[in-house]
C-alpha cells in the first residue's frame, strides 16, 4: 500500500519540535523506485530514492547513483549477520558492510544535513531495509550515533504530527523483545529498555 502523507503536516511537527524542544530533525524516506519512470521505457531496473523533510525546507529528492537496490538489501543482510557475530567475536568485521551501508543511505545528505544543524534523523525504509540497524552506520571514522540521535517509522504516515503539549511529564511505556522464533536475537534490547525507562 502507498503511504498516504501530509507532507505540511510533518513540516509543521519538525517546526515544533525544533522551536520546543531546541531538536532539529530531519526524516527520511528511503524508497526504490522503477530507474525507467522518467524514460516511459518497460523494465524492472530499480534505482534508490532517499526523500528528506526539514523544517521550514521543501521536500528534497536524492536520487543515489550507482547503488544497485538488490545489492544493498544483501548488503544490509550480511551487515546485520556479521554485525550480531562480530560483537560476540569481539571483532570489527562488519565494517566494510556499514561504511558501504552509510555512503548509500547517509553520505549523500551530509552537507544538506550539515547546513541545516540537523541533530536528529528519523527514517522510514523499504521493505527489506526495516531491521537495518542505522545507528551502526559508520563513514570510516565515526558510527552514526555519534553524530545524530536516530530513530526509524514503519511508515511515515504512522508519524504523530499532534504536538500540543509539553513532553517533560509525558509518560513513556518501554518495552521491547530480545530473542525471536524466526529472526536473529536482539541482545542489546534490555539495556536499551532500561536506559529509556530510567530517562
Amino acid at each position: 500500500a502507498e503511504e498516504t502523507l501530509d507532507i505540511e503536516e510533518v513540516q509543521l511537527l519538525l517546526f515544533d519540535v525544533a522551536e520546543q524542544l531546541d531538536i532539529k530533525t530531519a526524516v527520511i524516506s528511503v524508497h526504490m523506485v522503477d530507474s525507467n519512470v522518467n524514460t516511459g521505457e518497460g523494465g524492472a531496473d530499480e534505482q534508490l530514492e532517499l526523500i528528506m523533510l526539514l523544517p521550514g525546507a521543501a521536500p528534497q529528492k536524492f536520487i543515489v547513483a550507482g547503488v544497485d537496490p538488490r545489492q544493498l538489501k544483501q548488503t544490509a543482510n550480511e551487515f546485520r549477520n556479521n554485525l550480531l557475530t562480530s560483537v560476540r567475536r569481539g571483532n570489527d568485521s562488519f565494517m566494510p558492510q556499514s561504511q558501504a551501508l552509510y555512503q548509500a543511505l547517509i553520505a549523500p545528505l551530509e552537507e544538506t544535513l550539515a547546513r541545516a544543524d540537523i541533530d536528529t534523523l528519523v527514517f522510514s525504509m523499504a521493505p527489506g531495509l526495516r531491521m537495518l540497524p542505522l545507528a551502526a552506520l559508520h563513514d570510516g571514522e565515526q558510527y552514526l550515533v555519534e553524530n545524530y540521535s536516530v530513530g526509524m517509522v514503519p511508515s511515515l504516515s504512522l508519524i504523530d504530527t499532534q504536538f500540543d503539549q509539553p513532553i517533560d511529564s509525558a509518560r513513556v511505556l518501554a518495552m521491547g523483545a530480545s530473542s525471536f522464533d524466526t529472526l536473529s536475537p536482539l541482545p542489546g534490547v534490555p539495556v536499551e529498555v532500561e536506559m529509556i525507562r530510567n530517562r
